[in-house]
């Protein structure tokens, strides 16, 4: 699930499941202070996907 960076921001201010990782945990955001999907503990950075399964159903129900 590779999506742009609006995306992920977008996403992730609907998500009721987001959880923030702790800022010194990630050392290669550069927007870590923005909402974001990338910046979720439950978002796999290795293989870009929500390892809840929150972002396919927050964007289906987003665009219908």
């Amino acid at each position: 699930m590779r999506a742009s960076s609006g995306a992920y921001r977008d996403v992730a201010n609907r998500c009721s499941e987001y959880l923030s990782v702790p800022k010194n945990s990630v050392s290669n955001c550069s927007d870590f202070d923005k909402k974001s999907c990338v910046t979720c503990r439950h978002f796999n950075t290795n293989n870009s996907f929500c390892k809840i399964d929150s972002y396919d159903n927050i964007v289906r129900n987003t665009t219908t």
